[in-house]
């Protein structure tokens, strides 16, 4: 094999690894789009959805600037993004928990059924009792 043919290559491997990154990159706008959308001025108070946001923006940041800085070592540096990429697990999944608990919260202290936090088994009887009617 000559040396042309390894940096060929080398240029295909690189070009696959960043063609799979965009799509995963992709992915993550999709669900901070699906979010914001979904969420609209809530999206912003919830920590997580920062987070989420402020690690794609860098991820992509990172994965533009690897693609076009031809220094070794910054490259190397720069793909630390696919450790940043981990982080997107646990946030994620915070994230979703964070949003149920939210919608529970809010459907629960919503209703007008509810004269104080904690309901008694007064109370309990006479929401049922509403509900049923």
């Amino acid at each position: 094999m000559t040396a042309l043919d390894t940096d060929t290559d080398d240029n295909i491997i690189m070009i696959s690894y960043h063609s799979i990154e965009a799509v995963i990159i992709l992915l993550f706008i999709v669900e901070i789009i699906t979010y914001k959308y979904a969420f609209k001025e809530m999206y912003f108070h919830n920590k997580f959805n920062v987070v989420n946001l402020i690690l794609t923006i860098t991820i992509i940041l990172f994965l533009v600037l690897d693609i076009f800085i031809t220094n070794k070592h910054i490259s190397i540096l720069l793909r630390i993004r696919g450790v940043m990429r981990l982080f997107h697990v646990p946030v994620i999944l915070e994230n979703i928990k964070s949003h149920i608990r939210q919608q529970r919260g809010l459907n629960i202290m919503d209703s007008p059924y509810l004269e104080v936090d904690k309901p008694n088994s007064e109370q309990v009887i006479e929401i049922l009792l509403r509900m049923s009617e």
